[in-house]
């Protein structure tokens, strides 16, 4: 089974260390990752890290059909890209061979109407800190599906999807779009767990 939770280990490495203060100096939230894959990070440029398992850091859809066709081995990226204050996004990715979280969101730094972009972007790492953590509860019960996969592509300039892939042959035909594909996600995970035993009252 592999580790997904986000806090195995407080990571160390000087790429997640660089990867922290660029995204602070941004004034954005830092994302949730395993604990190896954190520490695997490398900075690729100046707002861009990754680990070492991707050949570059490629376009979004890119890295999903890769991890499609390849999810050995388990990669992650964070990434600032973009220019001026409305056409910068946030790029974060968590694949394992079994979890795929692509993550593609909206950055704008000026002031306007609705939730301020730290606090989005904070409220979206949550579920998926959650998400990570209820994959890897699975993983430990020994529940996670039989060669299949999880993706979740939550990209805001298309719609998000959703949905579980057979492993030898991950055919999107059960991927959903959905706009609360992130939820769906969590929910179809806590189908994977047994319900908690009842609590006898006194």
């Amino acid at each position: 089974m592999h580790d997904l939770r986000p806090l195995a280990h407080p990571p160390t490495g000087l790429g997640w260390t660089r990867c922290r203060a660029v995204l602070a100096g941004r004034g954005m939230p830092v994302p949730p990752l395993p604990g190896a894959l954190a520490d695997a990070l490398v900075q690729r440029s100046r707002a861009v890290f990754t680990t070492s398992a991707w050949d570059m850091p490629q376009a979004h859809r890119d890295c999903v059909e890769q991890w499609l066709a390849a999810p050995v081995p388990s990669r992650a990226l964070v990434a600032m890209e973009g220019h001026g204050l409305e056409s910068l996004v946030m790029r974060v990715v968590v694949a394992t061979p079994e979890l795929g979280c692509f993550l593609r969101l909206r950055v704008t730094t000026l002031p306007g109407p609705g939730v301020p972009t730290h606090e989005r972007l904070s409220a979206i790492f949550s579920l998926l800190r959650r998400a990570l953590d209820k994959a890897d509860a699975v993983h430990r019960e020994g529940l996670w599906p039989h060669d299949h996969r999880l993706l979740l592509d939550l990209d805001e300039f298309r719609q998000p999807r959703w949905g579980w892939l057979g492993a030898q042959s991950p055919s999107q035909e059960r991927v959903l779009s959905d706009p609360r594909a992130i939820l769906q996600v969590l929910m179809s995970l806590d189908q994977l767990m047994p319900a908690p035993d009842a609590v006898a009252l006194a």
